[in-house]
């Protein structure tokens, strides 16, 4: 049973997901490269930006030192963000999910930045603190902005051709949503989560 849905889901993507998912990434990089070089020539704006990072995973409880409070709250902070990327495309015309994509790769724009300001370029270090748990977060948050993408031009649809055939139904918009979030999102930020809390600090001490 699960092996059926998880095929259906890859068919879903590939036939539906995969361009959308692919321009995502390349605006989210695109946008992350526009940031970094704005940050690396106002530095003293990026190391404000970063406080104010700081202070907000405070207030969200990220850096706390019960990693097991932690793992929840990273949970649920990147869950409220990717399910945010879902439902907003339910919202015809706007196209809203791409700019929380916008969002969130600022902010990836101003670590590197900092990464270079502070660390001189320390590259190492850099993949180390966010390449393993990136590997599923940023596509957790692609999966969810390219499913969210994909309601808005369905919704769409069915506003310009209402009364007619075209549109997809909107219970099968909200199963399509639903299984993509749950099969695909939601594990991916489980397992993101539990890298960054309990595999990447590891790393810190190899460190040169």
């Amino acid at each position: 049973m699960v092996k059926k849905w998880y095929l259906n889901e890859w068919r879903f993507f590939k036939e539906k997901l995969f361009v959308t998912f692919l321009i995502v990434l390349v605006l989210l990089f695109a946008d992350a490269a526009l940031n970094y070089d704005y940050y690396m020539r106002h530095q003293d704006k990026a190391k404000t930006k970063a406080i104010k990072t700081m202070r907000s995973f405070e207030e969200h409880g990220i850096l706390r030192k019960n990693t097991t409070e932690v793992f929840i709250n990273l949970f649920i902070n990147n869950f409220v963000f990717s399910l945010a990327a879902t439902v907003s495309g339910f919202v015809p015309f706007l196209f809203l999910p791409i700019l929380l994509v916008i969002k969130s790769d600022g902010t990836l724009g101003l670590v590197i930045a900092i990464f270079e300001i502070y660390l001189k370029g320390d590259y190492y270090t850099l993949l180390a603190m966010t390449l393993p748990h990136g590997i599923f977060e940023i596509p957790a948050f692609l999966y969810a902005t390219s499913s969210g993408l994909y309601l808005t031009r369905q919704m769409s649809k069915k506003v310009i051709h209402r009364g007619t055939s075209d549109a997809v139904p909107f219970r099968v918009l909200c199963s399509k949503a639903g299984s993509s979030f749950i099969l695909v999102v939601i594990p991916l930020l489980l397992i993101a989560a539990f890298v960054e809390v309990f595999v990447t600090p590891g790393s810190f001490s190899s460190l040169p």
